[in-house]
């Protein structure tokens, strides 16, 4: 548990943090962490909710009975209807993706904290599967490396390994060099690894993986 604090601690805002899924419960025990990290250390966070895809990993948080209090976290809404923590803005999705980059980035000017924050993201993946042509695919990468050069969010973004790999325009490797660190979530029984594939930080320290209970981080 101190070792990741320390990782979270060596993180700047500015940085952009990728984190590869392939665990049954890896999303959920590590934004569980996340966001008590978060709450400690007095940060806003704002969670970008796609297509619905937060309140599944909070459903399965709430089977392992961890009942996380979002009173204080802002949502961003983008597709979707299922509202959890304080949504303070609804996004539709357009079939013209400049339209929905334009509208994006106004919406997340208004609701993005004034002073340094985490934004952690949830669901690009999905959207990602909606692209047909590429066009989509091309838009939110390029976005999403507009962004990384913020210097007052720190920003996790979640994908599911299978998913992503399956997509016919797989962004992946685009999205590794997007990220300032990217992070490999694995399962050994009731065992989270997590595993550094790109960071200064576990280079520095000599650290490759980290092995935690998932008990403990939810």
């Amino acid at each position: 548990m101190i070792i990741l604090q320390e990782f979270l601690k060596s993180k700047k805002f500015g940085e952009t943090i990728l984190v590869e899924n392939d665990s049954p419960l890896g999303i959920e025990a590590l934004t569980s962490y996340i966001l008590e990290y978060a709450k400690q250390e007095k940060l806003p966070v704002l969670i970008e909710d796609i297509l619905d895809t937060f309140p599944i990993y909070i459903k399965h948080l709430k089977l392992m009975n961890r009942e996380l209090d979002l009173s204080s976290v802002n949502v961003m809404k983008i597709g979707g209807v299922e509202d959890i923590g304080n949504v303070v803005s609804r996004l539709k999705l357009e079939s013209d993706p400049s339209i929905y980059i334009s509208r994006y980035t106004a919406e997340f000017s208004r609701v993005a904290s004034k002073e340094n924050f985490i934004d952690m993201i949830f669901g690009v993946d999905r959207l990602f599967t909606l692209d047909d042509t590429g066009v989509l695919t091309y838009e939110i990468l390029a976005s999403m490396k507009q962004y990384s050069t913020r210097k007052d969010r720190l920003a996790f973004y979640f994908v599911e390994k299978k998913i992503i790999e399956n997509i016919p325009t797989n962004p992946l490797l685009a999205l590794e060099d997007i990220g300032t660190s990217v992070l490999m979530l694995n399962q050994e029984r009731d065992i989270l690894i997590i595993k550094f594939v790109k960071d200064a930080w576990s280079i520095k320290s000599k650290v490759k993986e980290i092995k935690i209970s998932i008990e403990d981080l939810t």
